[in-house]
């Protein structure tokens, strides 16, 4: 792993900011770490050297990911391991749930993912060499208790 370049979406908390955190101790690799609010990314000032950036980052902007994309070719001149990390989750009851939050979590969870992704691969085609990770929370699997129909939908009498 010496030497490679890490972009990490979704570095402010959870498993974004446990594996960057774990790259900037080694010290051995380039690593671009993400988030929206970069203030959240202070705990990395105690690794301050070289081969880390910090950027500020929204997933659901396709143009602040080409920005991102391109600025870690700049910098690092390659990108060998892209996480798409970022995600947010909303634990509403799908009579509270908008379209805008639907919009927001697929943004957010699934597109941010795709383009990253595209901007990304091109690179690694050119260098004949690349890994991409794609980050899913527990919650694809088992949902919370708030993101089921209503009592009264769920209870109403179905035919097979």
């Amino acid at each position: 792993m010496t030497n490679k370049t890490w972009l990490i979406t979704g570095t402010s908390s959870g498993f974004g900011k446990a594996l960057a955190t774990l790259l900037a101790k080694k010290g051995t690799v380039n690593l671009v770490a993400t988030a929206r609010n970069i203030e959240k990314l202070h705990y990395l000032d105690e690794f301050n050297h070289g081969q880390i950036q910090k950027l500020t980052l929204d997933v659901t902007n396709q143009h602040e990911i080409q920005a991102v994309v391109e600025k870690t070719n700049t910098i690092f001149g390659k990108i060998d391991i892209l996480v798409n990390n970022a995600g947010i989750g909303r634990t509403l009851s799908i009579t509270d749930t908008t379209m805008a939050d639907y919009d927001l979590v697929m943004d957010t969870n699934v597109r941010s993912a795709f383009a990253f992704t595209k901007q990304t691969v091109p690179t690694m085609v050119k260098q004949h060499d690349g890994q991409i990770i794609m980050v899913s929370s527990v919650t694809g699997v088992v949902g919370h208790a708030d993101e089921k129909l209503p009592t009264l939908v769920a209870s109403l009498p179905c035919e097979a």
